[in-house]
């Protein structure tokens, strides 16, 4: 299973661990532990972060 989400951003995704008392700055890293893989692709109109699941992961 393939799922994107798109931005208008021009920047660099980085992981990172957020200290406890940060409102944000997780996504990514969730997205590191819950997926197979993820990663970003850039275009003129910003950028596009994707994850691949398994399917026997999500069944």
């Amino acid at each position: 299973m393939i799922c994107e989400v798109s931005d208008p951003s021009h920047t660099q995704p980085h992981l990172r661990r957020a200290p406890w008392k940060d409102e944000g700055g997780r996504g990514l890293f969730l997205l590191a532990r819950l997926t197979h893989r993820w990663g970003s692709r850039y275009t003129v109109a910003g950028e596009t972060i994707w994850t691949e699941k398994l399917l026997e992961e999500v069944l």
